[in-house]
């Protein structure tokens, strides 16, 4: 199974032979000199990146988009329920109102009078 290679300058050629071969075959011995990229292979690894970038963008767009939407959903549910919890533990008679001008909302609490003159406080960030 094992072959013993000779000392000497006789098994030295056949050292320098095999590794040529080895060379001509593909194995993957290689100088010192032919290490790293080429700059073909340099810029079809950035043309590649490039186009996956461009590709992802309108996805990526339309996700940060529908994450906006989310919190603020998030934000005027959290507005209701607060205001609906609190009006039902104090007896207190609670509202949220929208603002369409300034894209805002807030929690309101009653303070006191008899429609049309009832008069409602704001509640201080109702989230925290």
């Amino acid at each position: 199974m094992f072959r013993s290679i000779r000392i000497g300058e006789t098994g030295l050629n056949e050292v320098k032979g095999k590794m040529n071969m080895a060379k001509i075959r593909g194995f993957g011995l290689r100088d010192e000199r032919n290490r790293g990229f080429t700059f073909v292979e340099v810029v079809i690894v950035v043309l590649v990146v490039a186009i996956m970038t461009v590709v992802a963008l309108p996805a990526m767009n339309d996700f940060l988009r529908d994450e906006t939407i989310n919190v603020a959903t998030d934000a005027v549910v959290t507005a209701v329920y607060y205001a609906r919890t609190t009006a039902i533990t104090t007896g207190v008679n609670h509202r949220v109102c929208f603002d369409t001008a300034t894209d805002s909302f807030q929690v309101e609490r009653y303070t006191g009078g008899i429609p049309p003159d009832e008069t409602f406080e704001i509640v201080q960030d109702p989230v925290t």
